[in-house]
C-alpha cells in the first residue's frame, strides 16, 4: 500500500561493513509478513537534518538497522545516536560484472544517499513494522525514485539480474560464445542480465520523490531492452502486483490525467545512452497527437539502495492499463514485434488474420473495404510517416514494432481495428552519423521492404493520399526552427544532471551535442523524400 513517506533522510560510514555481505546467497523477497507482534503505538520515525539522520522510537525501545536493502533484525546494526550518510559503493565495485567492453561504471564525487530500513523492540519483545526511507545529501527540482532491495537480487551469480553470473560463464564455454567473445560483439554477449520473463524479475520497495509528492509501494523490477543491456547504467521496467502488495499504482505522475499504471517504464536511452538520452522522449513528444501511441516521459534520478545510478527517462509503459486508461477501452490485445504481448493464445488468430491481407488485392473496392474494417489506416499512414521521416532504420516487423486492437468491436476506440505504437525512435535521424541514418538514406525503401502489409497499401489511391497528408504533417512538426527549439529546451532541463551522469559512466566525445539531429531534419525538410506518384 502507497504510503506518505515521512522525512527525508541520510546513514554512516561505520556501517559500510556491512555492505561487504551481498554476495554468493539468495534473493531475499522483501514483501515477506512484518516481523510477528507488531503494535500501533511502536514506531521507528525516520528523520533528516542535512546530512545527518536520526532514528526515533518511545523511551526503553532498542532500534535496528540496516543500509543495505535488507530487513533488519536483532543481528542487524544496533543504533546509537545520529549518522551522516555514507558514500556506498557496493555495485561500483562490482562494474566488472555488470559491464561489457568499454561500458564502465566509474567511482567518483557523485550525489550520495542512503536507504535505510529500521526496527524497534520494545523491552518486552514487542516488534515495529519495518520503517523504511531512502535519504537524499541533496535536494533536486526533478523526479527521483529509489529502489531497495537486497543486493543480492541485483548482484548473486546464480540468479542476481544485473551481473554476467552463471549464464555467461555457461555460454562463454560455447563455440558461439568463444566467438562472440573473440569478436567483441558485446552486444550479443549473453549473461543473467540479459534474461527475460516472470523468473527474472526481482522485488523492490520503489520511493518516488516529485516534488511536494512522495509515495511508497512495493514493486517488482525487471531489466529491459536490447544492445543498451550491455552498459553498467541499465534500463528497467517496473511492476505492481497484488503479490507485491498493490497491484496498481494511483499517481498522476505524468499530470496528464492519467492516474492509473500497472507499470512503468526506466530507460537508459538505449542506443543514446550515453550520448542524447533524451533523443527518444524528444521524438514521440514531437509527434504526440498523431493517431498512433506515444509515452508520456520525463527525466528522472535513481537511486539503488542509496547509490546514485543516474538520469534516466521515465515513461509509460505499454500494456492492457496503458491503453485502458488513454483510449476507454478493455479486453484489450497487443502484438509486439510478431508475438502476442497483452491478450488471450487465442488472440493471435486476430493478428494472423491481418497478415493474410499481404497477399490480396487491396486496390479491389471489396477487399479495400475489409482492410479498412481491420485497420485504422489513418493510425497506418501517419506511423509509417513518421518512422520514415525521422529515418528511423530500427524498425521491422519483429524489431520495435507494435500494434494493438481491442478483441471485440465495439465504439470510438474499441471498434476491433487495429492502431499503431511508437516507441524506441532513437536509431534515427544521423545517429552514429552512419549512411542507414542519414537523411539522403532511402528510408521509405527500407520501410516498404520490411513491411509488405505498407507496400500493399500504398497501392491504394485513397491510403496513398492519407499517407501524404501525413507526411506533410510530420514534416512541419520536425521544421528546423522547431527542432533547434525544443532540442534546446530539452538540453536545459537534461544538462545540469548528465554531468554527475558522466562522472559515473563516462563520456564518448561531446555527448550532448544537438548538431547532428539538428542537420539532419534541416536537410529532411528541404528533401522530396518519398518515391510516390
Amino acid at each position: 500500500m502507497m504510503q506518505k513517506l515521512i522525512s527525508v533522510v541520510s546513514a554512516t560510514a561505520l556501517c559500510l561493513a556491512v555492505l561487504l555481505l551481498v554476495t554468493g546467497c539468495s534473493p531475499v523477497d522483501i514483501q515477506k509478513e512484518p516481523i510477528k507482534d507488531n503494535s500501533n503505538s511502536l514506531c521507528v520515525e525516520i528523520e533528516q537534518k542535512g546530512n545527518e539522520i536520526s532514528l526515533n522510537v518511545p523511551e526503553g525501545a532498542r532500534i535496528y538497522y540496516t543500509i543495505d536493502g535488507s530487513e533488519p533484525t536483532e543481528k542487524s546494526l544496533f543504533y546509537t545516536g545520529p549518522f551522516d550518510i555514507p558514500k556506498i559503493s557496493v555495485l561500483t565495485e562490482r562494474d566488472a560484472d555488470m559491464a561489457i567492453g568499454h561500458y564502465h561504471v566509474h567511482d567518483g564525487d557523485v550525489p550520495r544517499a542512503c536507504a535505510v530500513r529500521a526496527v524497534a523492540i520494545a523491552a518486552d519483545g514487542t516488534k515495529s513494522e519495518i520503517a523504511t526511507k531512502t535519504c537524499f545529501e541533496r535536494n533536486d527540482s526533478i523526479t527521483v525514485l529509489s529502489f531497495i532491495t537486497d543486493y543480492a537480487n541485483l548482484l548473486d551469480y546464480d540468479t542476481g539480474i544485473l551481473v554476467k553470473g552463471k549464464i555467461y560463464d555457461e555460454w562463454i564455454q560455447t563455440e558461439s560464445g568463444k566467438k562472440t567473445e573473440e569478436d567483441k560483439i558485446y552486444w550479443q554477449y549473453e549473461g543473467n542480465y540479459t534474461q527475460k520473463g516472470r523468473d527474472w524479475e526481482r522485488p523492490v520497495i520503489l520511493e518516488v520523490y516529485d516534488g511536494e509528492n512522495e509515495l511508497q509501494i512495493n514493486a517488482g523490477i525487471r531489466v529491459k531492452g536490447g544492445m543498451s543491456r550491455i552498459y553498467g547504467q541499465k534500463s528497467f521496467n517496473i511492476y505492481f502486483r497484488k503479490e507485491y502488495g498493490d497491484k496498481i499504482l494511483e499517481y498522476d505522475l505524468f499530470e496528464n490525467g492519467i492516474s492509473e499504471y500497472k507499470g512503468l517504464s526506466l530507460r537508459n536511452g538505449g542506443n543514446t545512452t550515453e550520448t542524447l538520452k533524451f533523443k527518444d522522449a524528444w521524438i514521440q513528444g514531437m509527434l504526440k497527437g498523431m493517431d498512433f501511441s506515444v509515452q508520456e516521459s520525463k527525466p528522472a534520478l535513481l537511486y539503488i539502495n542509496g547509490e546514485y545510478w543516474g538520469i534516466y527517462s521515465l515513461q509509460e509503459k505499454y500494456d492492457t492499463t496503458y491503453f485502458e486508461e488513454h483510449y476507454d477501452v478493455s479486453d484489450v490485445v497487443v502484438i509486439k514485434e510478431g508475438e502476442l504481448d497483452e491478450g488471450e493464445e487465442e488472440d493471435f488468430a486476430l493478428y494472423e488474420d491481418l497478415l493474410t491481407f499481404e497477399d490480396r488485392d487491396l486496390t479491389d473496392e471489396k477487399t479495400w473495404k475489409e482492410f479498412k474494417d481491420c485497420v485504422d489506416i489513418q493510425s497506418m499512414a501517419d506511423y509509417f510517416a513518421a518512422q520514415i521521416y525521422i529515418g528511423n532504420y530500427d524498425l521491422g516487423m519483429h524489431k520495435n514494432f507494435s500494434i494493438w486492437r481491442t478483441r471485440e468491436k465495439g465504439e470510438g476506440f474499441g471498434d476491433g481495428r487495429w492502431r499503431f505504437v511508437l516507441f524506441d525512435t532513437e536509431f534515427s535521424s544521423s545517429l552514429y552519423e552512419e549512411e542507414r541514418t542519414s537523411a539522403e538514406y532511402d528510408h521509405y525503401g527500407h520501410i516498404a521492404e520490411e513491411f509488405p502489409l505498407f507496400t500493399k497499401a500504398m497501392e491504394n489511391d485513397e491510403f496513398r493520399e492519407l499517407f501524404r497528408g501525413s507526411l506533410q504533417e510530420v514534416r512541419e512538426r520536425f521544421a528546423p526552427d522547431k527542432v533547434r527549439e525544443t532540442l534546446q529546451k530539452e538540453l536545459q532541463l537534461w544538462g545540469p544532471y548528465m554531468e554527475d551522469y558522466f562522472v559515473r559512466f563516462g563520456k564518448i566525445g561531446n555527448g550532448m551535442d544537438t548538431s547532428f539531429v539538428e542537420d539532419y531534419f534541416t536537410k529532411r525538410y528541404a528533401m522530396d523524400i518519398i518515391p510516390i506518384q
